[in-house]
């Protein structure tokens, strides 16, 4: 038998071209990924000479080592085919190893993970990586241990090519059009623009500011159109619209996430710069995945935790100019950097355990307070040409050392799937 240094080098020889042409090809930095297993710097021109599967520890002390650093380079590469074959040929590996302390339980989570048969359907999430590290950031706290505590937020940037936005933007804003109701009550909407008071709009006019049209096919108001896709176990994916379809369906075959059926299609339009939405729970029956979907602007999203003495209802509780420059729980809370046509993902504990929800925003004014006479950033600056009536709304990342301008309207698609059967 093959001894485990041999078996890695045949290993190295064939499989460390493919390593270099993937991520070649999806831009993702080589030695960035071994940075992170603590493997030395090499470039893209020569193969590693002392790459992961020649530094693995041979001691029984350094068994969890070994066992994450398998894991977290075999599932790096769990995002197509090419990949899954080459950790197929590592599980080959780790069962040589099992003579160097390695257990089976390592060869039992990559099975679990890729299988053995070569199917192309993941078994597990994605594990987080690179995307959520430059997406996710702790809201108002120094020291930034937000990979340690991310809940179960994955990002996907530029999900959808730009040029198939427009197609989807132009079919949801009619789907809107069709069946949208506002989701906003009267009542509702004369709380939320007391809560506006600070913003230099006469009072009259704060009332028009608060707004949002939804579809979807989940029965939430006696005077809404259900959209005809329906809900739940009654979802039919034949009566979704062609691009909203296609949409779903590139969700579906994504080699990064492991799902079951589709349950629901929700569409959300804001406009005026208006994005609040009050942290909250998504229904149960939507089924463990959500992905929302943004459009026409970025935004930053938060995650909230909730407990036995925090729960949503006391989230909306807070004072919305506070919870603007601070957020709801400072240093505890997530925010998530979404620009336009980025895809989140929300499972396990960021689904079921935290809120999510997006802060009222900043004004003008806000930004030139917390600056205290300092040189303002380029992205604080007033672009003009607003409509009357309108005022400028900026979000932040983390700390508003952090801005982000909004657009005028925001479209946002959320798509429920549930748990694989």
């Amino acid at each position: 038998m093959a001894t485990p240094l041999v078996m890695m080098d045949a290993l190295e020889k064939r499989i460390y071209p493919v390593i270099r042409e993937a991520t070649t090809r999806d831009h993702v930095p080589y030695n960035a990924l071994l940075a992170h297993h603590n493997v030395p710097k090499h470039t893209f021109h020569s193969p590693p000479r002392h790459c992961i599967w020649y530094e693995l520890p041979t001691t029984s002390h350094k068994h969890a080592t070994v066992l994450r650093d398998i894991q977290g380079f075999a599932a790096e590469f769990s995002c197509s085919s090419t990949y899954r074959t080459m950790a197929r040929s590592l599980m080959v590996a780790v069962k040589a190893l099992n003579q160097a302390q390695i257990t089976l339980r390592t060869v039992s989570w990559l099975s679990a993970l890729f299988g053995d048969s070569g199917s192309s359907q993941p078994k597990v999430h994605r594990p987080f990586g690179v995307h959520e590290k430059a997406h996710l950031k702790l809201a108002t706290r120094k020291k930034d241990k937000v990979m340690q505590t991310n809940p179960g937020a994955r990002v996907e940037p530029e999900f959808l090519p730009e040029i198939e936005s427009h197609r989807l933007v132009e079919e949801a804003l009619d789907v809107i059009k069709k069946y949208g109701i506002s989701h906003v009550s009267e009542e509702q909407r004369i709380e939320m623009a007391h809560q506006l008071k600070h913003f230099p709009l006469p009072k009259a006019d704060l009332k028009e500011l608060v707004n949002m049209q939804r579809v979807t096919g989940r029965f939430e108001d006696a005077a809404q159109t259900l959209a005809p896709w329906g809900y739940g176990d009654d979802f039919n994916i034949e009566q979704v619209p062609p691009a909203l379809r296609s949409m779903l369906e590139r969700i579906q075959a994504s080699p990064h996430f492991c799902l079951g059926k589709p349950r629901d299609i929700t569409l959300n339009h804001r406009e005026n710069y208006f994005y609040r939405l009050d942290p909250h729970i998504d229904p149960v029956d939507d089924g463990g995945n959500v992905f929302i979907l943004g459009l026409l602007s970025g935004t930053v999203l938060t995650l909230s935790p909730t407990s036995r003495t925090m729960h949503p209802d006391q989230h909306k509780a807070m004072d919305p100019r506070r919870v603007a420059e601070v957020s709801w729980l400072p240093g505890k809370d997530i925010d998530v950097d979404l620009p336009a046509r980025t895809l989140l993902h929300l499972s396990g504990d960021a689904r079921y355990s935290w809120c999510h929800g997006i802060r009222l925003g900043v004004t003008h004014p806000q930004i030139e307070d917390y600056y205290l006479g300092a040189e303002l950033p380029e992205e604080a600056r007033v672009l003009g040409g607003e409509q009357k009536g309108e005022v400028p709304l900026w979000d932040w990342w983390g700390n508003m050392k952090n801005l982000r301008r909004r657009g005028p309207e925001r479209l946002s698609i959320i798509f429920a799937f549930s748990d694989p059967e």
